[in-house]
């Protein structure tokens, strides 16, 4: 058989590690995969076997200032002495996202009114980040980019 120009891997978790390092060892061609995958554990268990894995994230990039939305964030886990990573960037957006759901959902909060005040959102800005749902679409962005792991761990873009 010949060799992959590279893999796109539909995996995450644990399982993931054994994969990557049979990979990185028998065939070492470049490797994709989602970006719930790019845990900071697995790539400190990975180590210096994470150079080169490519994500594709949903969310911006939480490493440098450049929305309101990343220097809110970065002040907040500056202030709770917690490294910045795309983990807790995450919850940290989902948690803005609920803000503002509560912000506009009234005083009777109910799941039901949680969802349709969610659904009604439409370009909502938080922070340059911009949230876009409807009833039919619980995704709320359409924002999608690429990121590459570097040396010493560090994410490329």
């Amino acid at each position: 058989a010949e060799r992959p120009q590279a893999i796109i891997v539909m995996a995450f978790g644990p399982s993931l590690l054994p994969f990557i390092k049979a990979e990185r060892a028998q065939i070492g061609v470049p490797l994709y995969c989602p970006g719930i995958a790019n845990s900071r554990q697995l790539i400190a268990a990975l180590g210096n076997e994470a150079r080169g894995l490519g994500f594709t994230v949903v969310i911006p990039y939480p490493f440098t200032a450049t929305l309101s939305l990343t220097r809110d964030f970065r002040k907040t886990m500056a202030t709770a002495g917690i490294p910045v990573d795309y983990d807790h960037f995450f919850g940290y957006l989902n948690m803005r996202t609920l803000l503002a759901v509560l912000a506009r959902a009234g005083k009777n909060i109910t799941p039901q009114t949680i969802v349709s005040t969610l659904e009604r959102m439409k370009n909502v800005d938080v922070g340059g980040y911009t949230l876009d749902f409807s009833p039919t679409n619980h995704h709320g962005s359409k924002f999608v980019e690429t990121v590459v792991m570097g040396p010493s761990g560090r994410y490329m873009r």
